[in-house]
């Protein structure tokens, strides 16, 4: 940076000065990492960088686990694709990896100018690692739910120290005979100070800019009952919520006076010396003094002595709350042997802009199965894809039209007089009558199909995304292919080997039910999830294995229950598949034994018109009458797990008339993204202070109206009641990292 002031050669008449200068630089940013060409500094840069979350352990810091290799591997082919550089060999990697970091930390590696701002970026999408730290933790109603987000990233911290440093270095010059030359021994204050000194009246434009009221559907909501007609507009919202929070132990002197207090887990409140400046590295900046508290009358500051090379620095290290600013002064004191503050006409003192804490939160695949493409409706192959979609038991889908096949054509006809019951699958009238009632279940219309799942899974809005995730100070970067010209689907190529992989996995926990043959890799129908009927099962299944039996009901319940528990259980179907797809795993690049839910970058959502027949079961008389009950999860319209990934259910007619006005896709999808980000549910029904509902994870009542609940509450997209489909306050503060447990909840 060009130097900063210069003070005059006088102080007056009587005290002749030496003249100095100071400049400020923004300190190697690699520096403070271990080696890049030890695994512990390429794991330390990964994590640092967003593309690695699994924690740094002490005991083996140089292993190089399978999520390790993965992470490294994808972080190598993005930045070529990025830079253009080939990127193959160790020293290329290890000269590459500290280039991304220069740059990625703080914004273009360059510090704030005076007026201007920088982002700070700090690894933000860590998930959930364990199915429960979504509940309740068995706690009563209306008591403060444990901060297991709070918790994780702060052992992600304590495990790579390296996280959110920042140095910064001083250079001080004296000029002596007219020529510049190291200053010795100066003392260089580091100072906080209010981050808008250009214009503070806009300081919380940010907060003032977001939503401060909450809609109520219109009474009687309109039919079905789940969409958002006009309503009142309750004085409610995120807006009134981070105001509020933002002002607790607030002191309008304190330059860090609207970032997190130390009671809710970050930094405002805390001495500055070791919490926001500390010391150098002593590897990566030798020959630097540690920093000291700076005496009275100098608050919120720290001073560091100059060497003989006239530098002095501090590490910089603001908290890993989102939206957190800090501004400095950094000037000598004394200077020339007299006190300053930094503030006088002589001063020589640098001022900094902006430094921005932003969390770095990657999206890394968004793969929507599409809609199924049936084989012609005049083969043989083409009838039988179709029947099965329906729950008809076809055999397999061969293209061979034998007993099996015609059973199930016949079955089709009975249940549409006045078709002929011959089996014949080349009957017209029988083609013509099975595509429509495929048609009509799929898309929805029709009788017993009114709540198909429509044509296509809708187009997600990432500009939408965008802006939620802004609004809460979360940087949400996108694979390119999510958003291409063409934006990469989900392909046989990448569910079948996965749903082979995961069937292998999870067979020994599924003692006597064979689960290759319970289910299809066919990839060409509605579902994630190919489940057979239970017939064919009997078939085929091996023979250590027992045989189904229809059951009381004839509907061959135990049948389907074993098939739920086999996609949705821990450590199943559905977690196993969005683990090999996260990790990069292929039919060519088998998934290693150590292959864990930290194998990816970032966040996974697979979207499907739905997970399996189960969703929303076939109304073929005579054929699969699936009773749901209470299997969990079959009708949820979308899962999140711990994989670092969810998937997403539903199609256009689906979401006709969601919770969440307008488009309910985008906001269901994102839905399921905050709950792998932590986000546990606020409102699922009319019951709002049920156990369950978890709204001490979200915006309490308001101290003027306390008990009138369904009023005055802002109605979060992590709930399912009518609202605008957008996060509450509350969730904003956790992803922006405050401990929410340390509010009161009301």
């Amino acid at each position: 940076m060009p130097p900063g002031k210069v003070a005059p050669a006088a102080k007056n008449k009587l005290v002749v000065r030496v003249q100095r200068r100071i400049t400020i630089e923004l300190g190697d940013l690699d520096a403070v990492f271990a080696s890049a060409n030890t695994v512990q500094g390429k794991k330390q840069r990964l994590q640092a960088l967003g593309y690695y979350y699994e924690p740094l352990n002490a005991a083996a810091p140089n292993s190089a686990t399978e999520a390790y290799t993965r992470c490294l591997e994808i972080w190598r082919k993005r930045r070529e694709e990025k830079t253009g550089r080939t990127i193959k060999t160790a020293a290329e990697i290890a000269k590459e990896l500290p280039l991304h970091v220069r740059e990625f930390i703080v914004d273009r590696g360059r510090l704030p100018a005076s007026g201007g701002e920088r982002r700070v970026r700090v690894p933000g999408a860590l998930t959930f690692s364990a199915t429960n730290d979504l509940g309740d933790g068995g706690v009563a109603d209306g008591t403060a739910l444990a901060s297991i987000r709070f918790n994780d990233e702060g052992a992600l911290w304590t495990a790579n120290p390296t996280l959110g440093n920042i140095p910064l270095v001083a250079t001080v010059q004296k000029k002596v005979k007219g020529r510049w030359q190291p200053a010795n021994g100066e003392s260089v204050h580091f100072q906080l100070i209010p981050p808008f000194h250009d214009a503070p009246a806009h300081e919380l434009d940010d907060v003032n800019a977001l939503r401060n009221t909450s809609i109520r559907p219109a009474s009687p909501p309109a039919p079905p009952g789940r969409g958002v007609a006009a309503g009142p507009a309750i004085a409610a919202g995120p807006r009134q919520f981070l105001t509020n929070a933002m002002n607790h132990s607030f002191a309008a002197a304190d330059p860090q006076r609207y970032n997190a207090h130390q009671s809710r887990g970050g930094k405002r409140g805390m001495p500055v010396l070791n919490n926001v400046f500390g010391a150098l590295p002593a590897a990566g900046f030798p020959g630097m003094t540690a920093p000291a508290a700076s005496p009275a009358p100098r608050t919120d500051a720290v001073f560091v002595q100059t060497n003989a090379q006239g530098k002095a620095g501090v590490l910089f290290t603001p908290s890993r709350m989102g939206g957190d600013r800090y501004r400095m002064r950094i000037f000598l004191d004394p200077n020339g042997g007299l006190p300053s503050n930094g503030t006088e006409a002589d001063a020589v003192v640098h001022e900094t802009g902006r430094f921005v804490v932003w969390k770095h939160v990657m999206w890394w695949n968004y793969l929507p199965k599409p809609a199924p493409s049936f084989p012609a409706l005049n083969s043989a192959r083409g009838v039988q894809a179709r029947l099965a979609v329906l729950g008809y038991d076809t055999g397999g889908l061969d293209g061979v039209a034998g007993p099996i096949t015609q059973a199930a054509i016949q079955a089709f006809q009975t249940n549409y007089p006045p078709l002929p019951t011959n089996g014949n699958w080349q009957h017209a009238a029988t083609r013509t009558q099975l595509n429509m009632v495929v048609t009509q279940y799929i898309n929805g219309g029709g009788p017993g199909y009114v709540t198909g799942f429509g044509p296509n899974v809708p187009a997600f809005n990432f500009l939408h995304a965008d802006q939620q995730f802004r609004w809460m100070y979360a940087e949400l970067e996108l694979n390119p292919t999510i958003r291409a010209s063409s934006p990469q689907k989900l392909t046989a190529a990448q569910i079948q080997p996965a749903l082979r992989w995961a069937i292998s996995q999870a067979q020994p926990t599924f003692a006597t039910v064979d689960l290759s043959a319970m289910f299809s890799d066919e990839y060409q129908t509605p579902y994630l999830f190919e489940v057979r009927h239970p017939l064919h099962y009997n078939r085929v299944k091996a023979a250590a294995y027992p045989a189904f039996a229809p059951g009381g009901s004839g509907n061959y319940d135990a049948y389907w229950q074993w098939a739920a528990a086999a996609i949705y259980n821990d450590n199943a179907l559905l977690q196993l598949v969005l683990r090999y797809i996260a990790g990069g795993a292929s039919s060519r690049r088998a998934p290693g034994p150590n292959l864990t839910r930290l194998s990816c970058p970032g966040v996974t959502m697979v979207a499907a018109m739905a997970a399996s027949r189960l969703f929303w079961p076939p109304s073929e008389l005579g054929q699969v009458q699936i009773t749901i009950g209470n299997f969990a999860g079959c009708q949820a319209s979308g899962i999140a797990t711990k994989e670092r990934g969810a998937s997403v259910y539903g199609g256009v007619s689906y979401y006709a008339t969601w919770v969440y006005a307008p488009d309910g896709f985008t906001k269901n999808t994102l839905h399921e993204f905050g709950h792998t980000l932590y986000m546990r549910h606020q409102f699922t029904g009319p019951n709002y202070l049920h156990p369950g509902n978890f709204r001490e994870d979200h915006d309490s009542r308001t101290a003027a109206n306390p008990a009138n609940v369904g009023q005055v509450y802002d109605r979060c997209l992590m709930g399912y009641l009518p609202c605008e489909g957008e996060f509450c306050g509350k969730c904003h503060l956790k992803l922006r990292g405050w401990d929410i447990s340390q509010m009161p909840v009301v």
